[in-house]
């Protein structure tokens, strides 16, 4: 028997991996499940999705969780919709993981306090745009946009907090 120190693999059972690393991931896979959605997503799915996108456009401060569950879901949706169990699968994983690994979570969690509803909204009605039009590749570039924006937001949060933490130390 082995006691590992719980630093070592972050979180219960998942591996220790960045925000970095699972959005690049996720950039991956939901991309391609959405290039596969757009080949059979129903008219069902396609009218629960925009019910999402509208809960997330909601700029209301109460209804935070509401939109960040309702990304969630539509992501997931997608997922559903590309008719392929293991990618849908790696999907429901891939975001365990980032509710799940604290150091994600805190990332995710500062970028959602900076950005607005039209923000996250606006990326979310492109990819729906293009599942609409059942563009495979239309569907899979709008999910490549939005994964590339949230890797730059990334990029951006992580600067400002390096920049903070250093500005702490130099005045302590």
């Amino acid at each position: 028997v082995y006691v590992l120190d719980p630093g070592e693999n972050g979180a219960p059972g998942w591996p220790n991996i960045s925000a970095f690393e699972l959005t690049e991931a996720r950039l991956m896979f939901e991309s391609e499940a959405a290039a596969l959605a757009a080949r059979q997503i129903s008219d069902e799915t396609l009218e629960f999705l925009e019910t999402l996108v509208e809960t997330m456009s909601n700029d209301d401060p109460e209804l935070g969780e509401s939109a960040l569950n309702a990304d969630r879901e539509f992501h997931l949706a997608i997922a559903a919709a590309s008719g392929n169990r293991a990618v849908q699968y790696i999907v429901e994983s891939l975001w365990k993981i980032r509710n799940e690994l604290p150091e994600v979570r805190e990332v995710h969690t500062a970028i959602c306090a900076v950005e607005d509803a039209s923000e996250r909204c606006s990326e979310h009605e492109e990819v729906l745009r293009a599942l609409r039009q059942r563009n495979p590749a239309a569907a899979r570039q709008a999910m490549q946009d939005h994964f590339r924006s949230l890797l730059e937001s990334m990029i951006d949060i992580t600067e400002e907090k390096a920049l903070e933490e250093l500005r702490r130390k130099s005045t302590e």
